[in-house]
């Protein structure tokens, strides 16, 4: 857990469904004195809504909280379904491709994508060509999977 400090000045945080401007030292003050971090003095500011903060520092990184969400689902992802060079996380196709998940052994292609339109649609489209690949160098008959969370 970070903990900020300010320079007297506002800072920009975002919530996670619409962006806010609150002045840092509204949230820097007890928080630093109690050791409470930033995300929870700005949920317990803004009437304990069941909202996410995160501070400008990582929005500038791209490290958003449905980033985060989506790495942690992608590392958990078929995790106990790995045997080495027949069941394989993140398969890395010729043409540098990563493949979420890939069963040799019964031929399945599996996807894992955020469960919205716009995800899905891209996810069915990159099943197409893992699929093409896939077939070109172990052969036909390979089946894709999309899996959403």
């Amino acid at each position: 857990m970070r903990y900020y400090q300010t320079d007297s000045r506002p800072r920009h945080v975002s919530e996670a469904i619409y962006p806010s401007t609150i002045n840092v030292e509204d949230l820097i003050a007890l928080p630093i004195e109690l050791g409470i971090s930033l995300t929870r003095a700005g949920l317990k500011l803004l009437g304990k809504r069941a909202s996410i903060i995160a501070a400008e520092d990582a929005a500038k990184t791209g490290s958003t909280v449905a980033n985060r969400l989506g790495q942690q689902m992608h590392k958990a992802y078929k995790a106990g379904d790995v045997l080495d060079g027949v069941r394989i996380k993140e398969f890395m196709l010729p043409s540098r491709k990563r493949i979420d998940f890939i069963d040799l052994e019964k031929k399945i292609i599996y996807e894992l994508k955020p469960n919205n339109p716009r995800a899905i649609k891209q996810g069915y489209k990159q099943l197409e060509m893992y699929k093409q690949e896939v077939e070109s160098i172990y052969g036909k008959g390979f089946k894709t999977i999309l899996d959403t969370y």
